[in-house]
């Protein structure tokens, strides 16, 4: 088990996380912005939770208000960007399935987010190959005993 306490004191820091997934606080002063018209996570999902301020979350050109309780599901490749409209903090919890983030803040490297997904896309590949070749096994065998 891990615990963290949410502080608010930076403007983005990875408060916890494992190799499967990560949380990080974000702190945006009045009229900042978090994020440009090409952000995005290439190898992760990405969950806001506003706990105060408002502001607007630009998800793949379309905005979207934000306030106290809102939640967001940003998409692993979605562009996005996250704005303060407020005079006071926007503070939001953010989760990343999988991990976007080193523990110091910095961006994971592409490569790694892709790596992950190639692979998992060929384990995908072999468990639905060896489930065909399963199938067509048990097809045949029931053939055999069928024509006896």
């Amino acid at each position: 088990m891990k615990q963290a306490k949410l502080n608010a004191t930076q403007s983005f820091r990875v408060v916890l996380g494992n190799r499967r997934s990560q949380a990080a606080e974000m702190a945006l002063a009045a009229g900042e912005t978090e994020g440009s018209s090409d952000n995005r996570h290439v190898g992760s999902d990405q969950w806001l939770y506003v706990l105060s301020g408002t502001g607007t979350a630009t998800v793949r050109g379309k905005r979207y208000p934000l306030g106290a309780g809102t939640l967001i599901l940003i998409e692993q490749g979605d562009t996005h960007q996250i704005r303060n409209t407020s005079k006071s903090k926007l503070r939001t919890m953010n989760i990343y399935v999988p991990p976007a983030y080193r523990k110091n803040g910095e961006p994971l490297p592409r490569g790694r987010s892709k790596k992950r997904r190639d692979l998992l896309d060929q384990s995908s590949q072999e468990v639905r190959r060896v489930e065909r070749q399963k199938s067509a096994e048990s097809h045949l065998r029931r053939l055999r005993a069928w024509s006896g």
